[in-house]
């Protein structure tokens, strides 16, 4: 029976082009991504960003040229495209988390949900992530978002939505400000 309904199910892709098979994804992951749920998209790899607001409590401002600074500082003098594998704990990791970087006014940590699990990615994907058109970065520290609300934000990375990518001001430091 299944070897009678195979042709059917292969078929359709047999016949379809590459753009339209571009099409239905893109379809399909703007269909998903408009629910705010966490999934793969043609674009990003997650589809929502948590910023911060004042509700927090007492937060610092920062901004969005210091925290691409600070994920420079994360990534120095590591390759962008060379496979990295993050863990808490483990044989084999080649970036042990929590990961965290500072820069004048902006922290950017990297941490997972489960101390047990490993995620391998690249530094570029973690880059197109925060930096990207719908990226951490430009939603919550873009030129759209006022100074006095630029507090940063969390949002999820990679294809199963492991990494935890948190963005936040921190307190003015004479040093940091000295050494631009």
């Amino acid at each position: 029976m299944i070897h009678l309904l195979l042709p059917f199910l292969a078929l359709p892709l047999v016949i379809c082009n590459a753009l339209q098979l571009e099409r239905l994804s893109t379809f399909n992951a703007s269909t998903i991504a408009s629910h705010n749920s966490s999934t793969l998209n043609a674009t990003r790899l997650t589809t929502h960003n948590d910023c911060f607001d004042h509700s927090l409590g007492y937060v610092f401002t920062t901004t969005k040229s210091d925290c691409e600074r600070a994920l420079d500082e994360l990534v120095k003098s590591k390759s962008l495209t060379e496979p990295r594998i993050f863990s808490y704990r483990g044989r084999g990791v080649t970036d042990r988390l929590p990961l965290e970087a500072e820069y004048g006014s902006c922290t950017v940590v990297l941490m997972m949900f489960d101390l047990d699990k490993r995620l391998t990615m690249t530094y570029a994907e973690i880059y197109a992530e925060l930096l990207g058109p719908n990226g951490l970065l430009k939603e919550c520290l873009g030129p759209n978002v006022p100074a006095v609300d630029a507090l940063g934000g969390q949002t999820v990375l990679g294809p199963l939505n492991m990494l935890i990518a948190d963005v936040t001001g921190r307190p003015y430091r004479a040093a940091d400000q000295e050494s631009r």
